[in-house]
């Protein structure tokens, strides 16, 4: 549920900014490619909503997209849509707690410190949904019944 509101609020924030460059036709396209990764994430909630046969699988893979937090130099990206938990080396604010979506990803000139950091919400979802891909334990079987007259 709160990865279909992701993806929703990501959707509307990245429309919204799309729609407000729309004499830029460029800058318009390629804020609206922004909002893929957004649509993926609320397309992802809604399969695992409805127990779709490809949800786990769908949802595991923009769980992944979350885990990373990176940063050296002009390299900078950071994806979350939904909730953030999490903890970053070498940044100014180690931990970190953000309700809402958020998409960071640039190359530039700028030179900024090295940061690494990991999602906990995503590794968390990530684990929790390898369960669902984990085939059931089998459970211990009892010997067949049998009757007195079925002697060997």
């Amino acid at each position: 549920m709160l990865q279909m509101a992701g993806g929703l609020v990501g959707m509307w924030l990245t429309s919204s900014l799309a729609l407000g460059a729309l004499p830029n036709v460029i800058a318009a396209v390629g804020l609206g490619v922004i909002g893929i990764p957004f649509f993926a994430a609320f397309w992802a909630g809604r399969l695992l909503w409805t127990s779709a046969p490809r949800s786990v699988g769908a949802c595991t893979v923009v769980q992944l997209l979350q885990i990373p937090i990176l940063q050296n130099g002009g390299i900078a990206y950071s994806f979350h849509a939904g909730l953030l938990i999490a903890l970053q080396v070498g940044a100014a604010s180690p931990l970190q707690l953000h309700l809402g979506s958020v998409l960071d990803a640039h190359l530039d000139s700028e030179a900024r410190p090295m940061a690494l950091g990991i999602n906990f919400v995503a590794v968390w979802a990530v684990w929790h949904l390898s369960k669902g891909l984990r085939p059931p334990r089998p459970t211990p079987t009892q010997p067949p019944v049998t009757s007195a007259g079925d002697s060997p």
